[in-house]
């Protein structure tokens, strides 16, 4: 569904950020980096197609960085919010970062807070609409395995919006080979909602290439690992 996007004319938004922008998001108190991240969403959220030819890179490393390092919940919706807009006013044109971003995500999905939680599931999903599932299928399956079970859990959640999301012609091989063994694996994990997930995950392939198809990756996966070892 369209938000006028392609009619948009596209802006360049740092220009519109307080000089001091950088200083701003390292101060010592949080409801100062709290603040001047929801000025940056909210230039972001208004101005809906943000100008590709805008080096962004910097901006989205630090939002990054905030991420994956500050100490404060608040703060780090903020940031994930952020993210989730410059995807979705750059669209493809944010493809270059997605690699960046991706592990850091799924890695603070181990908050169980929906303060943080549910902004991440928007952000997944808006970097995912940016590329492919090929081209994020290995950091998809480094938190696929990750000991924590929130990150399981989120992760075979994202999987199953993915696959439910395409058909068979666009699907990627590797990505269904290389992910179809992890999730068949995490269906028997210890805890109720990882399975759970974890099956909703595996019937989305299942619908995808047929339960026979998905069976046989995972044998050959397995049989895989026995002869190596």
């Amino acid at each position: 569904m369209s938000n006028g996007w392609d009619f948009a004319e596209p802006v360049d938004i740092l220009p519109k950020l307080p000089k001091n922008f950088q200083e701003l998001i390292a101060s010592k108190k949080w409801q100062e980096r709290k603040e001047s991240l929801e000025l940056l969403e909210k230039l972001a959220t208004e101005n809906i197609r943000l100008d590709p030819a805008v080096n962004y890179k910097e901006i989205i490393n630090t939002l990054s960085k905030i991420l994956a390092k500050d100490s404060n919940i608040n703060v780090c919706a903020a940031a994930t919010k952020c993210i989730t807009q410059l995807a979705k006013g750059l669209r493809t044109n944010f493809s270059p970062f997605v690699s960046n971003v991706t592990p850091v995500i799924f890695e603070k999905f181990k908050e169980k807070k929906s303060t943080l939680r549910d902004p991440l599931i928007e952000t997944i999903d808006a970097v995912y609409s940016t590329t492919n599932i090929e081209n994020m299928c290995d950091d998809v399956a480094a938190a696929i395995v990750k000991q924590n079970p929130n990150i399981k859990i989120q992760t075979n959640q994202f999987l199953y919006r993915v696959f439910k999301s395409i058909n068979d012609a666009t699907a990627s091989k590797k990505a269904v080979k290389t992910l179809t063994p992890l999730i068949v694996k995490t269906t028997g994990e210890s805890d109720a909602e990882v399975r759970e997930a974890a099956y909703s995950a595996l019937g989305a392939i299942m619908n995808l290439i047929g339960k026979a198809n998905a069976m046989t990756i995972s044998r050959r996966s397995c049989g895989t690992k026995e002869s190596s070892s």
